[in-house]
């Protein structure tokens, strides 16, 4: 069950502390409280509970709700915290937001009056090893900046939701918090072809949704300041887009999400999985995800161009690149697959002369041409081919392959169902008023026909 922190509706007003800048214009300050309606929403949506523990304990308590009668019952947002840059406060920088309507910057510690900016563009800087304000020392270690309306950008793209400023250990954090559906059709933009037809998009949206949530779990456990980062790392972010087949794929799909004994699952998933049987891969815990120990190939992506893939590359050039990272190397004579898995997975590649190593992990993130870790090698002259299949890491969802089956008619159910064995839909619903008179969400299998 996952918990989720209600801000009671009738109380939307986050009020600034009056310790939160050392020095600051006082013109800029703006008394009385905030108007309710869309502004309002912006701040709820803002200022979310920064652990897990207080979310339950919050959520726990017996608070008293205004008698809604038959009144349609208010729909829960779920909030991700997606870190959008960081650096060390021991650097001086500066960086720019803008919103046009202008700002309010929220202190959730304290209930005084917001602090409000008319200007289009704020100014997050380290002076001195402090994290400051337009160029104002900043008293707390974390704010909120909320646009008076629409979106925040950052470095030319748009972000919906607010901005939370962490100064975490020396680091500073700049994080989106984000509407959950808002991000996945974000992430859809990045990881997702917008041409490809909607019940694929449908398919990568449940995944990328359950993917997210179980990555929400587990950064709630950590006390972390952040969910995700925007990178593949976890999924790629860039912000706001007017794809209209990925805003339906996750308005179609929304809340629904794929569990695994009534947990969400590490939805994990690449371009092509390379018919390679995930089971048959080492060096990964299946134990804690057996619903990506597929035991059967997939091939339905074998008519996609990335299904087999081959890339030269002159000897001079890896020679450099291994020069960096191997002392005293010089000459490369030779190099071959010295070790795979019964996936076919390349393990260890030997470098001549000599006796030198290297992983296919890192072979595959040191040579860019290299799509995935099934690959042979093969010497020629002055020239080193790589031959291989597939293109990622060959776990869990395989998109091309997705692709195909709805080419071939299923529909995305059974899609996920193939790529994630032994696991159910569930949708993310919630419970307006239980008999203890305290709101809270729950998770409701469902669709497992």
């Amino acid at each position: 069950m996952i918990m989720v922190y209600r801000y009671n509706c009738c109380f939307l007003i986050f009020f600034l502390c009056s310790c939160l800048y050392a020095d600051l214009d006082a013109k800029k300050r703006k008394k009385g409280a905030l108007d309710k309606g869309s502004q309002s929403c912006c701040i709820q949506e803002a200022v979310q509970e920064e652990s897990l523990e207080q979310q339950e304990k919050d959520a726990e308590e017996n608070t008293k709700e205004e008698d809604v009668g038959e009144q349609e019952k208010k729909e829960r947002r779920y909030i991700v915290r997606v870190l959008l840059y960081s650096w060390t406060d021991d650097h001086e920088k500066s960086i720019q937001l803008k919103s046009p309507e202008g700002f309010w910057v929220i202190d959730p510690q304290n209930k005084s009056h917001p602090l409000v900016f008319n200007t289009d563009t704020l100014s997050i800087d380290t002076i001195g090893g402090n994290l400051c304000l337009e160029g104002k020392k900043v008293a707390r270690d974390h704010f909120y900046l909320v646009p008076k309306e629409g979106c925040i950008s950052f470095n030319g793209r748009q972000y919906k939701g607010a901005f939370l400023i962490v100064h975490d250990r020396r680091n500073i954090l700049l994080i989106n918090c984000v509407d959950l559906e808002d991000y996945i059709c974000s992430v859809l933009h990045t990881e997702s072809w917008p041409g490809w037809p909607l019940e694929v998009n449908k398919v990568f949206a449940i995944a990328s949704r359950s993917y997210t949530i179980a990555m929400m779990q587990q950064a709630n456990k950590k006390n972390s300041s952040y969910h995700v980062c925007n990178t593949n790392l976890h999924q790629t972010y860039t912000g706001t887009h007017s794809v209209k087949i990925l805003h339906d794929a996750v308005e179609q799909t929304k809340g629904l999400f794929l569990t695994y004994e009534n947990k969400p699952v590490i939805a994990m998933f690449d371009s092509c999985c390379g018919g390679i049987v995930p089971a048959h891969i080492i060096n990964f815990d299946f134990v804690k995800a057996p619903y990506l120990a597929r035991s059967y190939p997939c091939e339905h992506c074998k008519c996609c161009k990335i299904y087999q893939w081959k890339v030269k590359y002159d000897r001079t050039e890896l020679e450099q690149i291994f020069a960096s990272l191997i002392p005293n190397f010089l000459r490369l004579k030779d190099m071959r697959v010295s070790k795979k898995d019964k996936a076919g997975l390349v393990q260890e590649v030997m470098l001549k002369p000599g006796s030198y190593t290297t992983s296919g992990k890192r072979l595959y993130s040191l040579l860019k041409g290299v799509k995935s870790f099934c690959f042979t090698i093969r010497r020629n002259k002055t020239t080193f081919t790589f031959t291989g299949r597939g293109f990622g890491h060959h776990l869990g969802l395989c998109q091309w392959g997705a692709y195909e089956m709805v080419s071939d008619g299923f529909d995305y159910k059974r899609i996920l169902y193939f790529y994630y064995p032994g696991t159910k839909l569930a949708r993310l619903s919630r419970v307006s008023k239980d008999d203890e008179d305290h709101e809270q969400t729950e998770i409701k299998n469902e669709l497992n026909e």
